[in-house]
């Protein structure tokens, strides 16, 4: 199955080989040769990339405990109502089966698969043809099951018309439904691989990017398993997430691991939200992290690694996260693009960062991470490593996320305006010009013919202190950019990236920053910087917003 595995992955390459020369579907940029990442299938050229996987939004639950069916719908639809700002033209869910409803089994008889159900329109929609179809196929809403996992996505279409056909979840087949996948991202080799996938006999129903991944996965797993091999949930995935490239969060569940759910993220954003009803302490002297449950299932032959923990922000930085008590099991869990899904339920929290999975099974969780080569790929044969991460705190009230007395959220938005800019000067924007000492003869060098940006080039703590209470007196601290100082006063052009609003802030910012500094500054869009050679000088700094 290895050299199958192999030739299919070496024939996706030779196909995305031959269509580096096409045109960009987005913006009409045609590739040149030699650019390091080229249109792919006509379909996106880098700079519109991030345009597509930088919205959608899934959601999935899974429960450790015995839940009743309506309470998982209702928790899926919540969950989908808080990210609907991520995209709202089409929307599915997708539930376990259970063994009375007749959903979808196994050619062996395996337990139960899942129930789909997709519409286009905003998540009202949703809701009312869920119930519509739960009605019309006499589904038993108040059944309970134990282990259940569900999966959720609203959808902004990049690939494909508006429609409940190329809503989320895609499926891997129509009969059995082996995988179910949710996708926020965008496949950049989709069309080497679907063709690949065609040549073997496989069938597409929709016009998205994102089906190939479910059928990647039953592909690889039908392939082990008919030489005698079978692959574990993890496994499958790691073949899957090795032929893909682009960005994505992706969300995994299958009939042949029930009650498992599995997660992995490259480029788009992920969180794992626990909650339990008594979280074990850290032990003493231990590592302020998480620890891969004993009774999660290990990926074979993988070594285990380990990661200092850090702080991570938040959906453009307005989530504050503390760090958190360890602990490695919890009763309920969820996985979202947005800390405002979860919120509501717990504020116990795990930023996954790229290239990492996470794995949920029996009330248990661990966390993987990939391991790439110089070139961006998966090493072959590779699999990925269990690592420990931290659990942090979010520091946010659900009232936040809610539209309370306002008709809809720009009101509510455009009304807490000034009490959303009071907070933002906070610490940063001094009202008085209080004396707060520290001079510029205190930042000079000791010696009369050195140039002051020597001695700035390596400062003393006398020195940034003084240059943090000069930045004080002048009534605005920037304590991100104060331990800068130095550079940006050596540097030759400051070099400002942002992307949307952030870049609209750059601009605003500019004339502003010229005038202040003598600096010239020029702005980069964080998407078009990612994807070409663009010259950074030696004195250049750079400022991602």
């Amino acid at each position: 199955s290895v050299p199958a595995r192999a030739h299919a992955r070496t024939h996706a390459r030779t196909c995305r080989r031959a269509a580096q020369h096409r045109r960009c579907a987005l913006c009409g940029w045609r590739s040149p040769a030699g650019e390091a990442r080229a249109a792919v299938g006509g379909l996106a050229c880098g700079a519109c990339s991030p345009r597509c996987c930088a919205m959608c939004g899934i959601f999935a639950y899974a429960s450790a405990v015995p839940q009743p069916r309506t309470q998982v719908l209702e928790t899926l639809l919540q969950g989908l109502e808080r990210l609907e700002y991520r995209g709202y033209d089409s929307a599915g869910i997708a539930v376990d089966a259970a063994p009375h409803d007749g959903g979808a089994k196994g050619a062996g008889g395996e337990a139960p698969g899942s129930l789909v159900f997709r519409s286009q329109g905003k998540i009202a929609s949703l809701r009312a043809h869920v119930a519509a179809e739960a009605d019309a196929r006499s589904l038993d809403k108040e059944a309970t099951l134990a282990g259940q996992v569900g999966i959720a996505h609203t959808r902004w279409a990049t690939h494909g018309a508006p429609s409940a056909r190329n809503a989320h979840p895609h499926v891997s087949d129509s009969d059995s439904q082996d995988f179910v996948v949710v996708h926020n991202g965008i496949i950049t080799n989709y069309k080497a691989l679907k063709q690949l996938l065609e040549s073997k006999g496989v069938e597409f129903l929709s016009d998205t990017d994102t089906e190939v991944v479910p059928k990647l996965a039953k592909y690889y797993y039908d392939l082990a398993k008919a030489s005698g091999t079978t692959l574990c949930f993890i496994e499958v995935v790691t073949e899957v997430v090795r032929s893909l490239e682009g960005a994505y969060a992706l969300l995994f569940k299958s009939l042949h691991f029930p009650g498992e759910l599995v997660g992995c993220k490259r480029g788009s954003p992920l969180i794992l939200a626990i909650k339990s009803g008594e979280a074990a302490p850290q032990a003493p002297g231990g590592v302020n992290g998480v620890a891969a449950a004993a009774s999660a299932p290990s990926v074979p032959a993988a070594a285990t690694a380990s990661a200092p923990p850090q702080l991570y922000g938040m959906h453009s930085g307005s989530f504050s996260l503390s760090r958190h008590h360890e602990a490695a099991s919890g009763d309920e869990y969820y996985l979202s693009s947005d800390a405002s899904a979860v919120v509501e339920h717990t504020k116990s929290v795990i930023v996954l960062e790229d290239d990492q999975l996470v794995h949920l099974h029996g009330g248990a969780f661990a966390i993987y991470r990939f391991e790439r080569d110089a070139h961006g790929l998966l090493r072959e044969g590779s699999l990925p490593t269990k690592m420990k991460h931290a659990i942090q705190q979010l520091e946010l009230e659900a009232e936040q996320i809610m539209k309370g007395s306002y008709e809809h959220f720009m009101a509510k938005e455009i009304n807490e305006q000034p009490e959303s800019l009071k907070s933002t000067m906070r610490g940063r924007v001094f009202a008085g010009a209080e004396s707060v000492g520290g001079n510029w003869a205190d930042v000079s060098p000791p010696s009369p013919g050195a140039a002051i940006d020597d001695a700035l080039s390596s400062p003393t703590a006398a020195q940034m202190g003084a240059l943090t209470a000069l930045a004080q007196r002048k009534r605005v601290h920037l304590g991100g950019v104060a331990d800068f100082l130095p550079t940006i006063r050596r540097s030759r052009r400051l070099v400002l990236v942002g992307c949307g609003t952030s870049y609209h802030a750059c601009l605003a910012a500019r004339p502003a920053l010229e005038e202040f500094t003598g600096i010239p500054v020029s702005l980069e869009l964080a998407s078009d910087i990612a994807d070409r050679a663009c010259p950074i000088m030696r004195d250049d700094t750079c400022i991602f917003v």
